[in-house]
């Protein structure tokens, strides 16, 4: 959705007017708040206004939560805000919800700030000698003010399109080989967790694709037709990679970047269309034209709902009660009572006898018997065992 909300701004294409109000709701994902806000009726602001905001705010915004979570913790804790002196669990703990605000914060401010670093240098000459800034014609580029923001933009570039994915890249490779223990989850676990275990580092591919589509295309023709073909191929082998290594450790997550990634190529498609006057040169209807571009994100993003809603609550109910009934037919299984048979009912052996003589047991019987022989008498003994 980032990428896609940055259509307007990077690419100069006539798009419908309906596509490009949606592209405006959209830009509250890639942390544009002037856009939103339009401080422009209040206040005359010019690129730098935007550019500092832009870069400085999510700085502030991290400094501004993690204040507010350490003097919330210390109040739930009744422990003087005086004295915040913790100790090394709970300031482990602190460090790990910092870290990971910090991250959050800036995966999502980093295609705006990537963008507004680089259109600081993103001049075009409109007469033979002055050149202006492509983003705000009131600034002349090299003038005292744009020099006097050059050390924002510069640190800027590095510490965004830059220091974000050297940075992450480092954290990861640096603890790949122990990415299951707890505290690595705790603190890196957001970016990796999503993906197959040999996938562990896509999501700095994923910035790294953000930062190609949304920053680094404006100084590649701008304005130009090539801009959106490189745009266009970008996208296509994004989507060709995902389809052939499908990282995510989870099909719905596939599934939704599928979609996502797909929406994203067909705009482009659509882009290139436009900047080559396909209006002009066959006559399309416009109005269906808007619709289709209007409808393809809606669509993709009411099917990605629909998965994780899916995916999330009505297959495991499924699933549930699946296993329900196939124990209860277990448990049905093991109270049926089975009838013992008496092992000497029945049985006909080769002696003949019944039942009731088959389960006789063995009786003892003493034989005497008498020999008289030379006058001596003897006695023996003979105990056999019938049976």
């Amino acid at each position: 959705m980032q990428c896609l909300a940055a259509l307007s701004t990077v690419y100069t294409v006539d798009w419908p007017f309906t596509f490009t109000a949606m592209l405006d709701v959209f830009s509250v994902i890639n942390f544009d708040i002037l856009s939103l806000t339009s401080t422009d009726c209040a206040f005359e602001q010019n690129f730098f206004d935007s550019l500092l905001l832009t870069l400085f705010l999510p700085v502030f915004a991290v400094v501004v939560l993690y204040y507010i979570y350490v003097h919330a913790f210390a109040c739930k804790a009744s422990r003087p805000k005086s004295r915040l002196v913790f100790k090394s669990q709970e300031r482990r703990a602190l460090t790990d919800r910092a870290l990971r605000i910090f991250f959050w914060i800036l995966l999502v401010s980093f295609p705006a700030a990537s963008t507004k670093a680089m259109q600081h240098f993103k001049c075009i000459q409109l007469d033979e000698q002055v050149k202006w800034l492509d983003v705000d014609y009131r600034v002349r580029c090299g003038s005292a003010s744009h020099f006097t923001h050059m050390l924002p933009a510069v640190l800027g570039i590095l510490m965004y399109p830059i220091g974000v994915p050297l940075l992450l890249l480092c954290l990861v490779c640096q603890q790949r080989q122990h990415l299951n223990h707890p505290l690595v989850e705790e603190r890196l676990g957001f970016l990796y967790s999503s993906y197959k275990k040999k996938y562990y580092y896509w999501e700095i591919v994923e910035i790294v694709r953000k930062l190609l589509l949304t920053s680094c295309i404006i100084f590649v023709g701008d304005g130009t037709s090539s801009q959106v073909l490189v745009g266009l191929l970008v996208s296509i082998v994004s989507l060709s990679l995902h389809l052939s290594l499908q990282p995510f450790a989870e099909n719905t997550d596939d599934h939704i970047q599928t979609m996502s990634l797909s929406v994203l190529v067909l705009a482009h498609i659509a882009g290139l269309a436009l900047k080559v006057n396909i209006a002009t040169e066959d006559g399309y209807n416009k109005v269906v034209f808007d619709a289709v571009l209007v409808a393809l994100p809606i669509v993709a993003f009411v099917a990605g709902l629909w998965l994780t809603v899916y995916e999330s609550v009505l297959l495991p109910c499924r699933e549930r009660k699946k296993n329900e009934a196939s124990l209860r037919k277990a448990l049905k299984k093991l109270t049926k009572i089975t009838p013992i048979v008496d092992a000497g009912d029945g049985n006909d052996g080769d002696g003949g006898g019944d039942g009731e003589s088959g389960a006789k047991e063995p009786e003892e019987k003493s034989i005497s018997t008498k020999d008289t022989g030379d006058g001596d008498e003897k006695n023996t003994s003979v105990t056999t065992l019938r049976a």
